[in-house]
């Protein structure tokens, strides 16, 4: 029997295959552009330094001296970088499988851990991409759509959850975080090139705070937005965009830029997108 047909033209194993392709091609272009920035484990050494505030996680991987075996030796570091990559490719290739997602999702959380400790810094670039394959930890197609939405479900609470954290943290309510932000994070941009555009821009809204601390306000209400998910989808094409708007802000305007995060827009796709993307790229579901 065929495949449910959720609309013309795409049924569940279509849109199982389309957004489990599309997944794995933001985590080979995340690889990628780690490569051309250095950070990947056969480029970067383990640091001399640990942070104590770093969890029990970190520290058991420290105790057991991973980031040292996996980045430390030139070989090793050499074929975990070769396994990141190939269990990115195969995932494209073999989308019907379960084990490349398997394998990927095991990787990617060492190389986070293992990242984090040499930068002495808890970053949150591949938190979201370390997660974003284990829908396809199942072959059965109707398990995949059920996991698909479940993890539709789990952004939407992660963004919520963001704004509310910062509305009872009170930060919400403190009018001048949109100007210091940007004081802050663009200081160092603004002192090397005053005359740049950008920086004209930066300027004009340092010189009036209140563009920025509204922009600000604004991007955290988007946040609190995302509750509408859990109520319905129908204005998924709408809320795809909100958290795009947080993270191009964020990067403009506090120099912090998750482009791995952008992962989760594919859980929001409806059948009508997912139509489109079928009918120009018809390659991802073959």
């Amino acid at each position: 029997m065929a495949q449910h047909v959720e609309m013309a033209g795409v049924t569940e194993k279509d849109k199982t295959v389309l957004i489990c392709r599309l997944v794995m091609l933001v985590a080979l272009l995340s690889l990628v552009l780690r490569w051309f920035s250095g950070a990947l484990p056969w480029q970067i050494l383990p640091g001399p330094l640990f942070n104590l505030n770093l969890d029990l996680t970190y520290r058991t991987y420290h105790y057991f001296n991973l980031e040292h075996i996996l980045f430390g030796q030139h070989g090793i570091a050499a074929l975990f970088t070769a396994a990141l990559f190939l269990s990115c490719l195969t995932g494209l290739l073999r989308p019907q499988k379960t084990y490349p997602f398997i394998i990927y999702t095991i990787l990617i959380i060492i190389y986070m851990i293992g990242y984090n400790l040499i930068i002495t810094h808890h970053s949150h670039q591949l938190a979201l991409l370390s997660l974003a394959a284990l829908p396809f930890f199942v072959k059965n197609v109707k398990n995949r759509i059920m996991l698909i939405e479940g993890f539709r479900y789990y952004i939407c609470f992660v963004y919520v959850v963001a704004f509310i954290f910062k509305l009872t943290g009170g930060s919400f309510f403190v009018w001048n975080n949109g100007v210091n932000s940007v004081k802050m994070n663009l200081v160092e941009y603004l002192y090397h090139f005053p005359d740049a555009i950008p920086a004209r821009i930066i300027s004009f809204g340092i010189a009036h705070p209140w563009i920025l601390n509204t922009g600000h306000t604004l991007i955290l209400l988007l946040e609190g937005v995302m509750i509408i998910g859990f109520f319905t989808k129908r204005y998924d094409k709408w809320l795809i965009w909100l958290p795009i708007m947080v993270h191009l802000s964020t990067y403009l305007f506090s120099d912090v830029l998750f482009v791995e995060m952008f992962v989760f827009i594919f859980f929001f796709l409806n059948d009508g997108q997912l139509k489109w993307i079928k009918q120009r790229m018809p390659i991802l579901v073959k």
